[in-house]
C-alpha cells in the first residue's frame, strides 16, 4: 500500500509551510536572544542525537518540554547533562490552560533572562500550539505588547497557531492588573490579528501526522 502524501490536495500556502517546516531540523525556531520554541526530538535515534547537537550549537541552555504524553528528560541528562531540562506536561485538548502552567513557565524563563547567555527553548510535540502559547505567556511577561509577540511567534515559526494564546492574555490581565478598558482593547487587537493571520493549522497537523507516519510506520 502506498503511503499517504502528506502534501496531497493542499492549499498552496500550505503546502510551502508543510514543506519548509518538514525539511528544517533541529525542530525549534528562535523567537529573541533569550527565547525559541519547536517541535519534540526526532523518534529517530540517530536523527534525535542530531537534533540534540542542534539544540546545543543553537545556543540553548533550558529545556522546557510541554508535553504530557512524552519526555527526552533522560535522553538528553544521558547526552547533554549541561542543560536544564523541565517537564511541564499538558493536554492539547483545547481546554483551558491552567494559571499554575503559565506561572511555572514564567518562573523559569525570569531565571533564563537573569542568567548571562541563557536561552530557552519552549517546545511540544509539533510546535503548533502548546509550545508557541507558553513563548507568548513568556513574551508578555518579559513587556511585549499582545500584537507585537503574536507577530514575532508567527514570523520565526509560521506553523505557530498559539490556539491557548487567549488564556495567556487572560493570565496576564489577572496576574498583573491591567486595568478594564486596556484589557477589552488588547483582547480587541488579539482577536484582530487572529482573524487577519489565520492559518488553517488542523491541515498543517494531518501534514505532519501524515510524514511521521510515511517514515516510521
Amino acid at each position: 500500500m502506498t503511503a499517504p502524501d502528506p502534501t496531497a490536495d493542499r492549499p498552496a500556502d500550505v503546502d510551502a509551510l508543510l514543506a519548509d517546516h518538514l525539511a528544517r531540523r533541529p525542530n525549534l525556531d528562535r523567537i529573541t536572544p533569550w527565547l525559541a520554541t519547536g517541535g519534540d526530538l526526532h523518534p529517530d535515534q540517530a536523527q534525535a542525537h542530531q537534533d540534540l547537537a542542534g539544540i546545543r550549537a543553537a545556543g540553548i541552555t533550558h529545556i522546557l518540554d510541554l508535553r504530557v504524553e512524552w519526555s527526552d528528560e533522560a535522553f538528553v541528562a544521558e547526552h547533554a547533562p549541561e542543560l536544564t531540562y523541565v517537564h511541564l506536561g499538558v493536554d492539547d485538548a483545547g481546554q483551558q490552560l491552567p494559571d499554575a502552567w503559565f506561572d511555572a513557565g514564567i518562573d523559569l524563563a525570569r531565571q533564563v533572562r537573569a542568567t548571562p547567555g541563557g536561552a530557552l527553548l519552549a517546545h511540544c510535540h509539533m510546535g503548533i500550539n502548546r509550545g508557541p502559547s507558553m513563548a507568548f505567556a513568556l513574551l508578555l511577561d518579559d513587556g511585549w505588547d499582545p500584537v507585537e509577540a503574536l507577530t514575532a511567534i508567527r514570523t520565526a515559526r509560521p506553523i505557530a497557531g498559539i490556539a491557548y494564546a487567549g488564556d495567556a492574555l487572560d493570565h496576564h490581565h489577572r496576574r498583573t492588573g491591567v486595568p478594564g478598558p486596556e484589557r477589552t482593547a488588547q483582547l480587541a487587537r488579539v482577536a484582530a490579528w487572529f482573524r487577519e493571520n489565520h492559518i488553517d493549522t488542523s491541515t498543517i497537523i494531518r501534514g505532519i501526522r501524515a510524514a511521521e507516519g510515511t517514515t516510521f510506520n
